[in-house]
């Protein structure tokens, strides 16, 4: 790191060292994750883990605020945080609805929409979103995906997990699912059934930012927004942002 480097780092560590002042009294933020390999994982044995479960506990480290991460069914750590029963959640796809509740952090990370279907599947190419107009489309309820189709007047299945909309997927009359490229292809190798599905890419869908979300009618939450910000920034700035990503495979 150079000298530049050196001071912009330290003017960071400054301005953190303010914002955790300010926030000392605050009590342990309370926030949820989705099971959403290999952002974050909801192991077996209770445990987190995961990319975005690294960053934002070191960036939150690095702001000096004490985090407590549980693990909630998507829909139920939404609503729980909407009705500010915990602090907040991510990881987070930005959209118009979800702006009048929450507040959303710099990108912590950022995932590859696609469409999986079966390794058989002989129709035509899918290779933007609209080639989805005559499928049947798993999707997960309440994620931003299948909120995206249903604005857009699209047959879809809501299904509870990735792991379920996948196993309907091979074993029902459905066309395709559509999410997360990086996490569906890992549970689906985890549940060993990826060599029986087929991914497609989406040309018309770039690369979707991840966030940490927080509760905008909570009182701290834009001060708390602003300090994890920076200490996300003084992890990238250190290297350790990039190593964690690398650890997982990003």
């Amino acid at each position: 790191m150079g000298c530049k480097g050196i001071r912009r780092w330290l003017s960071l560590a400054g301005a953190l060292c303010a914002l955790a002042s300010t926030l000392a009294g605050a009590q342990s933020l309370q926030l949820a994750i989705e099971h959403y390999p290999p952002y974050n994982l909801h192991n077996t044995d209770g445990s987190i883990s995961g990319v975005d479960v690294e960053v934002v506990q070191a960036a939150f480290s690095l702001a000096g605020i004490e985090v407590h991460i549980q693990y909630l069914p998507w829909k139920r750590a939404m609503k729980s945080t909407r009705k500010g029963r915990i602090d907040g959640l991510f990881s987070c796809v930005d959209s118009e609805e979800r702006r009048d509740y929450l507040l959303f952090s710099s990108p912590i990370s950022e995932t590859t929409m696609g469409v999986l279907t079966r390794a058989d599947y002989t129709g035509q190419p899918i290779t933007q979103l609209d080639d989805l107009q005559p499928l049947n489309v798993a999707v997960v309820d309440g994620f931003s995906t299948h909120q995206e189709l249903e604005r857009l007047g699209y047959p879809t299945i809501p299904l509870d997990t990735i792991r379920s909309a996948l196993k309907t997927l091979l074993y029902r009359d459905i066309g395709a699912y559509y999410g997360g490229l990086e996490s569906s292809l890992y549970i689906a190798h985890k549940i060993q059934v990826d060599n029986r599905l087929q991914p497609h890419r989406l040309t018309d869908k770039p690369p979707i930012p991840l966030y940490l979300c927080l509760n905008k009618l909570n009182p701290e939450a834009q001060a708390t927004i602003t300090a994890f910000n920076r200490g996300l920034q003084q992890l990238k700035l250190s290297g350790e942002y990039d190593r964690i990503h690398h650890r997982y495979g990003l």
